[in-house]
């Protein structure tokens, strides 16, 4: 049975991920105070067409952009299964609050307060689960009856006859009429500037003007997408359906139709056997990465494999290329407020704010910057022939499966419809791998570290280990309507 292996190659060149970091690092750019550069253990394509679907591209990027970090320099998780880093801030701003609702509120106000955070929770996940139902059948009723996925007019006659738009709208009016009730008994005059400061950051974070209307499928896929404008999905109803998704918006510094021109970053970088090892992501995070993170993997079996590790033996040098490597600015609307993150309520009750930004918090780092890598390639030689037929194994048309530091030569299925399929040449000495040159891949993030638990505690303290910082493994976007976002 097939599985994946990584591919030891100590015994020919000396290279790690670390070497893969210093060349990522070094071409797109210095990083601002207290940033660092994380890996994606699988850099996916970016499927992204201004053209054909830009609001579609948008909602790839907000998925990307919207995910809580984990606390490591290299990250294996999955795109759809990680937390989405509104949610979690939004809990914390929840948790925040309750620190002011103690000191400023009557009893009776506390016991009103507490009771809106449970039910609005609780209306919540109940809408939730009945979108994620619509969803699912909606996409079996339109493959059955060959209706357009996206036929929003045709989606609302089925959602009032057989889905769960009735039991949906009327969640929604109970959760604004709760979440209204809740801001009565919130918005007043508060002693101190600082803690009205916080309740006004949660009515935003709540505010409809935070929020966009994303399609969940490509704009084409829409009757009328043509006409399609931010104000326009930001006028649909508030929720989420079958085909829009509701969501916190957010922008970036880089337009779509920019994203595949860019040509910043472009490198050809080489290592033989005279390089040496590097320990950069250690310098950086005081975490070694190599456990575990092989520079190179492969789908095989395990006489495959041993193939493969013999070739790989005889290996001289490797060269990495690519048209660009860039960042991409994530630029956060008014519902996210960093500065929170210093507030004299987290200083003063810190403990309490450990799993969010204690050794291994959920808000400890959050994404500042996309990196992209466009036109990728890959080129090792060796002492000898390439023996093995890297071709028929792992080109996309048959499967594929071989990884270059986290850059996945996948399988067809991984290549969206602007993405160009990767190709595999094999030369005698010479075994090349690359993407078609308008390939886009997300390789990584540039997050940023809150040091408030640092600076408040110092090393050493908490119930439990700690880990200081050094010791944890061109274009403006006019993406959300200012009459929105402000």
């Amino acid at each position: 049975m097939s599985q994946v292996q990584p591919i030891q190659i100590s015994e020919a060149l000396s290279i790690s991920l670390n070497n893969y970091y210093d060349l990522l690092k070094q071409q797109v750019g210095g990083l601002a105070a207290n940033e660092f550069l994380q890996l994606k253990l699988v850099a996916d394509p970016v499927d992204v067409n201004d053209q054909k679907y830009r609001f579609f591209s948008m909602y790839q990027l907000l998925n990307r952009s919207d995910l809580a970090i984990e606390p490591e320099p290299i990250s294996g998780t999955i795109l759809t299964s990680a937390d989405r880093l509104s949610l979690v801030y939004g809990r914390f701003l929840q948790r925040l609050r309750s620190f002011v609702v103690r000191s400023e509120l009557s009893q009776e106000d506390q016991e009103k307060v507490a009771a809106f955070d449970v039910a609005l929770g609780r209306n919540k996940q109940k809408r939730y689960e009945y979108v994620i139902d619509e969803q699912v059948r909606w996409k079996q009723y339109c493959e059955l009856m060959g209706i357009q996925v996206g036929d929003d007019i045709r989606r609302k006659q089925w959602s009032a006859a057989y889905g769960n738009s009735a039991q949906i709208s009327t969640l929604m009016r109970e959760f604004k009429r709760i979440l209204f009730d809740q801001k009565t008994v919130l918005d007043r005059e508060y002693r101190d500037p600082e803690d009205k400061e916080i309740v006004d950051a949660e009515f935003e974070f709540e505010s409809e003007a935070m929020r966009l209307r994303y399609p969940i499928f490509p704009d084409n896929n829409y009757p009328g997408y043509e006409s399609w404008t931010l104000a326009y999905l930001a006028s649909l109803e508030a929720v989420s359906t079958a085909i829009f998704e509701d969501r916190l918006a957010l922008t970036w510094n880089v337009s779509i139709d920019r994203l595949k021109t860019i040509v910043a970053g472009q490198f050809a970088a080489s290592w033989d056997r005279t390089t040496g090892s590097s320990s950069s992501i250690t310098t950086d995070w005081s975490a070694s990465a190599s456990v575990g993170y092989g520079p190179f993997k492969a789908n095989a079996s395990a006489s495959e494999h041993t193939s493969i590790q013999e070739d790989f033996k005889k290996m001289t040098r490797i060269g990495l290329a690519a048209k660009a490597a860039y960042k991409v600015q994530i630029i956060y609307p008014g519902w996210f407020r960093s500065s929170l993150f210093q507030h004299k309520r987290v200083k003063t009750n810190l403990r309490e704010f450990r799993d969010f930004f204690g050794p291994d918090g959920t808000l400890r780092y959050y994404p500042t910057h996309l990196v992209l890598v466009r036109g990728f390639s890959s080129e090792f030689e060796s002492s000898q022939n390439w023996s093995f037929d890297y071709k028929r194994k792992f080109e996309a048309s048959a499967g594929g499966g071989f990884s270059v530091f986290g850059i996945n030569f996948g399988s067809s299925a991984t290549y969206g419809k602007t993405t160009e399929e990767h190709k595999i040449d094999k030369q005698n000495t010479v075994l090349k791998m690359s993407d078609g040159e308008d390939t886009l891949r997300f390789v990584g993030y540039v997050v940023k570290e809150n040091m408030v638990w640092n600076s408040s505690l110092g090393p050493g303290a908490g119930p439990g280990p700690f880990r200081s910082p050094v010791d944890m493994p061109g274009d403006t976007a006019t993406a959300i309507h200012s009459s929105k976002l402000g």
